[in-house]
């Protein structure tokens, strides 16, 4: 089948996650805090994820707050006198010029479909980073435009309007299994899950449409 249009998520995807940063957050967090815990502790009880879960329509924060509102309470339990702005300051700073991941430059050279990025970042924070790798969208959905973040219906619904197209004209790539698989997927839309670390499936889940190990690989299902 050829889709009449592709949605790509952003960050994980044609560029690297922040992981290199949160890890030297968690790790300077673990060496201050008094509570002999270890990184996977603090890192288990960051509740970013949860926040922002919990966080749409007229509750709806953006990412920035919900960084520092996490980050805040995680230095709280762990008992650690650090600022959570100074702390956060180096991740801000990579969210709006990420590294690039292999193949994703050469991808979307050879992509002719129309595409939607489809992203759970703030508007100016994606705006940045787009352009500090010079790259052109014929749309783009940020959480912040449509006040939830994925894997709820939100993000994707925009998309699709935006893109005039129904879910069974779309295929979303991403490499969030519960983000981009599961909240495109609920909605009918074919999917393509980019699973570098060869992570297994969870279980009681549909399968993706495709699964593929970088994101080159996705091409050949777009024709």
């Amino acid at each position: 089948m050829r889709y009449k249009a592709v949605f790509l998520d952003f960050y994980g995807t044609l560029v690297d996650e922040d992981d290199v940063i949160i890890d030297q957050i968690v790790r300077q967090i673990t060496a201050e805090s008094p509570c002999l815990c270890t990184s996977a502790q603090v890192l288990s009880s960051w509740r970013f994820a949860e926040l922002c879960h919990d966080s749409f329509g007229s509750s709806f924060k953006c990412q920035r707050e919900l960084e520092l509102q996490s980050l805040q309470a995680l230095l709280d339990q762990h008992q650690v006198n650090l600022n959570a702005a100074v702390l956060s300051a180096e991740l801000f700073a990579y969210w709006r010029a990420p590294p690039v991941v292999p193949g994703a430059s050469s991808f979307l050279n050879k992509l002719t479909i129309p595409t939607c990025l489809v992203s759970n970042i703030d508007n100016v924070d994606l705006d940045c980073a787009i352009r500090h790798h010079g790259w052109r969208f014929d749309a783009v959905v940020t959480s912040e435009q449509c006040r939830a973040y994925k894997p709820r219906p939100e993000p994707f619904l925009m998309a699709l309007k935006l893109m005039d197209v129904g879910p069974q004209e779309v295929v979303h790539i991403g490499d969030s299994f519960r983000a981009d698989i599961l909240g495109a997927s609920s909605l009918g839309i074919a999917t393509i899950w980019i699973n570098r670390k060869r992570r297994g499936l969870p279980t009681g889940v549909n399968n993706p449409t495709h699964t593929v190990s970088h994101i080159g690989e996705a091409f050949e299902f777009l024709q």
